[in-house]
C-alpha cells in the first residue's frame, strides 16, 4: 500500500513538472515511407513486390548495396504500421510538446505518425533529397505557431550535390517568440567540407535577429570533426551518455545527433532551458542500456529537452 502510494504521489509530481515545462524531442526516424512510389524521387525500396513496378525499378539503381537493399525489402502497410508503432512506443512515456524528426517521405505519412502519437498539428520541410526524405514539426496547442520556413544552402557546392533543407518553425510559448530549426545534414558519404558549410549557413539564418533559438537534429558528424562546430555561434548541449548512434563495423558511439541552443536560452527572461532536462532517450533491459530493444524504430537514438 505504501508503495501504491509512493508511486501516485510521484506520478503527480512529474505532471505538474510537465504542466509547468515545455517538453522538446528530436528522432531521426531512419526511412519513414509510405508505401506508393513518388514521382522523380529513388523510393522504390520502400515498396511492396505486389508493385509490378519495383523490380525494374531497383535495377535501375547503380550503386550495389542500396540495389541489394532495394531488392530484398518488401514495404509493405503491415511493416509501415508496425514501425509507427515503435516510434510510437519509443516516446510513448515522454509526453512530448514538440516532436521534430528526419527521414519522413511526404505529409501522407506524417499524418499516420501525427495520428498514432497524438498530435493534431504538423507540417514537413521542403528540400532536395533524392531518395524524398525531409524534416517535419509536430506539435501539440501548448504552442502556438507562427511561421514555418524551409531554408536551402544557396552555397555553388549544393547546387552538384543536392542536401535536405534546415525546417524552421517559429513559436510562441509564454507570451515570447522562439525558433526551431531541424537540421539533417549531408551524410559521411560527402566530404566534411560539406558539413563545414552547413555550420556556416545554420550561423547564417540562426542569427538574424536576436531571437532565442534551438537548432537540434541529426548533424552527422563524427568525433573527428567536432572541430567544425568551434565555429558554430549556439552552445551544444551534452551529457555523459555514450553516443546516438552505434556503428556495429567499427563497434564504437558517435553523436551524429545533437541540440545546439542560442545563448539567450540559458540565461535572461522569458522561456530558458530547464537545466538538466538534456536526455539521450534508450531502453533498458536488466538495469543496462539495451541496443536490440533501444533501435527496434530506428538505428538513431531521440534526444529530449525541457523549457521552463
Amino acid at each position: 500500500m505504501k508503495k501504491i502510494f509512493i508511486s501516485v504521489i510521484v506520478f503527480i509530481i512529474s505532471l505538474s513538472t510537465s504542466a509547468n515545462s515545455l517538453k522538446i524531442g528530436f528522432y531521426n526516424l531512419e526511412n519513414l515511407f509510405d508505401t506508393q512510389h513518388d514521382l522523380h524521387h529513388q523510393d522504390w525500396t520502400y515498396t511492396p513486390y505486389s508493385n509490378a513496378k519495383k523490380i525494374p525499378g531497383c535495377l535501375k539503381i547503380k550503386h550495389h548495396w542500396y540495389r541489394k537493399k532495394c531488392l530484398k525489402t518488401d514495404w509493405n502497410a503491415a511493416k509501415l504500421k508496425k514501425k509507427i508503432g515503435l516510434i510510437k512506443k519509443m516516446l510513448a512515456d515522454e509526453n512530448l510538446d514538440i516532436l521534430a524528426v528526419s527521414e519522413i517521405e511526404n505529409t501522407k505519412v506524417l499524418a499516420m505518425l501525427a495520428k498514432a502519437m497524438g498530435f493534431k498539428n504538423f507540417f514537413l520541410g521542403v528540400g532536395k533529397d533524392k531518395r524524398g526524405i525531409h524534416n517535419a514539426i509536430l506539435y501539440k496547442d501548448s504552442v502556438k505557431l507562427i511561421k514555418q520556413l524551409s531554408h536551402y544552402p544557396s552555397d555553388e557546392y549544393f547546387s552538384y550535390f543536392p542536401t535536405r533543407s534546415i525546417l524552421q518553425g517559429q513559436f510562441k510559448y509564454k507570451k515570447e517568440t522562439f525558433s526551431l530549426f531541424v537540421n539533417h545534414w549531408p551524410s559521411q558519404y560527402k566530404s566534411t567540407f560539406s558539413r563545414k558549410l552547413m555550420v556556416k549557413f545554420l550561423n547564417k539564418i540562426t542569427t538574424l535577429t536576436n531571437e532565442k533559438v534551438i537548432a537540434l537534429g541529426d548533424f552527422n558528424t563524427i568525433k573527428k570533426e567536432q572541430h567544425i562546430f568551434n565555429d558554430l555561434k549556439l552552445v551544444e548541449l551534452t551529457n555523459n551518455f555514450a553516443g546516438t548512434y552505434y556503428l556495429k563495423s567499427k563497434k564504437k558511439w558517435e553523436h551524429l545527433d545533437r541540440i545546439f541552443l542560442s545563448k539567450n536560452l540559458l540565461d535572461g527572461n522569458g522561456p530558458l532551458y530547464q537545466k538538466n532536462s538534456f536526455k539521450i532517450k534508450f531502453r533498458q533491459r536488466k538495469g543496462k542500456i539495451s541496443r536490440a530493444l533501444s533501435f527496434k524504430a530506428s538505428d538513431h537514438l531521440p534526444l529530449i529537452i525541457q523549457l521552463k
